[in-house]
């Protein structure tokens, strides 16, 4: 194919990219005939589970293709159970778990002995689980699960790297405010939440009242074989891998811990307001409540959520606010599902004579959301996306092992990724109304801007009272 063929072809292509976004955005969009394809195969195989004397799970799925050996752990565990006022000690913990050392293994040591036989070892944590990972070569399968055994019953919390976390800890919270998105986030889920565990966020005093006896309390108390769920695959014999797994956790039999309950959230009234930031462009973050993740309604609620901004260009928000108006590149919604009540949020940014204009535009199209049914053509294209890119949660055995578990690991049906695709396809024009009125709220929407006050085109009060936001200096 000569230059000349391939600017054809692009060409063509951009025009019919043109009108099909034309089409789209009046729902005009002609279906095509004739097109026949054949069913999507989303198969996948069924990882094995096995539940261990200590009460450890694991999901076990042999791939025979590359010598390779993948666990993922999930473990009961979160920053939502920090103490009151040592906020990022969970974080902390599970960092210097995988840098301080273990009990029969100094840093060091351990680093070289991963080196040695090229495998990487993980421990992390999110506000409602925490994670851990071990890749390595099926020949040194025994050294791997051994250190990474080693790292989640007996760390060693060397103080050295305490103080080294902390110190990172704390260059983070000096550095929290240098993103206008990300602070915009942080404030608007403080406003949704209050003192909610959802909504805290470490401080220099926090930061510095975490000592390694609270990470060894944290540790000991949620740390536990019967919370600690593994996804095990690669390319080894079932009953071999369980054996060496066995063997590992030998004699970690810590009794089982009532863990406190986290209370539901309480959520603040929504409102307008506003950090003054001396930056190029004004960022703006909205939200108000949201749902839990094992929600009955969820199918509906994510065609819907795609549909008004969570599918890119095809997106209503995207095609009001970018395609039509040009006032931003990008603006996007999201459903942030949570064990407790999560949020619906959405963020944009524009030049700042066209915040109010933008604020206004992405609210009128929410309450068109609510107001009339979506066209064929929206819940066609939005249900086959998500129909047809389920299969991408299985390029790999490690994917199927970890989908298998997570998905049961934070209590959904066991049967959920099996029924995935029937219940997309099930999505009415019907369901996905009802789920706008009853879980999109525009009128309630914490509403937070970052950036000149004085540049905005219209004065922010037109949208109602605004609050002003003054951040606390990172020092404090």
């Amino acid at each position: 194919m000569n230059r000349h063929q391939r600017w054809t072809g692009a060409r063509a292509l951009l025009v019919a990219f043109a009108g099909f976004m034309a089409g789209l955005a009046h729902g005009q969009l002609p279906i095509l005939e004739g097109l026949e394809y054949p069913p999507l195969n989303a198969n996948p195989p069924k990882a094995e589970k096995v539940v261990l004397k200590n009460g450890m799970r694991l999901f076990l799925l042999e791939d025979h293709e590359l010598p390779i050996l993948n666990i993922t752990a999930y473990i009961k565990t979160g920053e939502i159970y920090d103490p009151p006022g040592k906020t990022g000690l969970a974080g902390m913990t599970a960092a210097v778990m995988r840098n301080g050392g273990a009990a029969a293994r100094t840093p060091d040591e351990i680093n070289e002995a991963l080196e040695f036989i090229a495998g990487s070892i993980e421990v992390g944590m999110s506000d409602e689980y925490g994670t851990a990972s071990l890749n390595v070569l099926v020949k040194d399968a025994d050294m791997g699960v051994q250190l990474f055994a080693d790292i989640l019953m007996n760390p060693a919390f060397q103080e050295e790297k305490v103080e080294l976390q902390r110190g990172q800890l704390i260059e983070a919270i000096r550095r929290r405010n240098d993103s206008p998105l990300q602070t915009a986030f942080r404030e608007m889920q403080v406003r949704l939440y209050g003192d909610h565990p959802y909504a805290r966020y470490s401080t220099m005093e926090s930061a510095m009242a975490i000592g390694r006896e609270d990470m060894i309390a944290f540790h000991r108390e949620h740390f536990h074989p019967e919370g600690i769920w593994m996804a095990v695959s690669g390319d080894f014999q079932t009953d071999d891998i369980v054996q060496k797994i066995e063997k590992a956790f030998e004699g970690w039999n810590p009794p089982a811990v009532e863990r406190p309950e986290t209370p539901a959230p309480q959520f603040k009234p929504g409102g307008i307001y506003h950090i003054e930031k001396e930056i190029g462009q004004t960022f703006i973050v909205f939200g108000h409540a949201g749902i839990q993740r094992t929600n009955p309604d969820w199918h509906s609620i994510l065609v819907m959520n795609d549909i008004l901004g969570g599918s890119g260009f095809s997106s209503r928000l995207m095609r009001k606010i970018r395609v039509e108006r040009g006032l931003t590149y990008g603006i996007s919604t999201n459903f942030f599902r949570k064990n407790l009540d999560g949020f619906f949020f959405g963020y944009a940014s524009t030049q700042h004579q066209n915040v109010v204009e933008l604020i206004e535009l992405a609210k009128e199209t929410m309450a068109g959301m609510r107001a009339n049914p979506v066209n064929d053509l929206e819940l066609a294209l939005v249900k086959n996306q998500n129909i047809n890119s389920f299969v991408f949660l299985y390029t790999s055995s490690a994917q199927i092992a970890a989908q298998s578990l997570v998905y049961q690991f934070l209590g959904y049906p066991e049967e959920y990724l099996e029924n995935w695709t029937s219940n997309i396809a099930a999505v009415t024009k019907e369901s996905v109304l009802a789920a706008a009125q009853k879980y999109l709220n525009p009128d309630e929407m914490v509403i937070v801007t970052v950036g000149q006050r004085e540049k905005f085109g219209r004065p922010l009060e037109e949208l109602g009272e605004v609050k002003e936001i003054r951040l606390e200096s990172p020092e404090k």
